[in-house]
């Protein structure tokens, strides 16, 4: 449950290998988006083509800012990481404070499951 008190300003959400419609936009906006003052949603797939139908993409995209002024960017995960990690000083800060927040949202029984604090460890130490 969301507390109600808490002010997002942005969010990530990545579908493993679902590409992103303009159905699955539609459904984002609907359950995730709508009833929050959210600036700008990152909706992201691991799968290839990671957009499928991009004139409906946009077309959703743009009525979605029009209407209810988030900016929802949609794209995939490997584009967007290249695009994304250059913009960040200190890498090492940045692992720690991802994982401080994984954990915290984990413990505080977020979306957030035990395997993705799992895999997330196997990322960092890979031996």
């Amino acid at each position: 449950m969301i507390n109600a008190d808490v002010t997002f300003f942005e969010a990530i959400e990545v579908k493993h290998g679902k590409p992103i419609t303009p159905e699955l936009i539609s459904l984002t906006y609907s359950t995730k988006i709508s009833q929050y003052s959210i600036q700008r949603y990152y909706l992201l797939s691991t799968a290839k083509p990671d957009v499928v139908n991009p004139e409906g993409v946009f077309e959703k995209v743009e009525k979605i800012r029009s209407e209810h002024g988030c900016e929802v960017i949609a794209n995939g995960v490997v584009a967007s990481l290249k695009y994304y990690l250059r913009l960040i000083d200190n890498v090492d800060e940045f692992v720690q404070t991802h994982t401080t927040t994984l954990i915290a949202d984990f413990e505080a029984g977020t979306d957030i499951k035990r395997a993705h604090i799992e895999q997330w460890e196997r990322l960092l130490n890979p031996l």
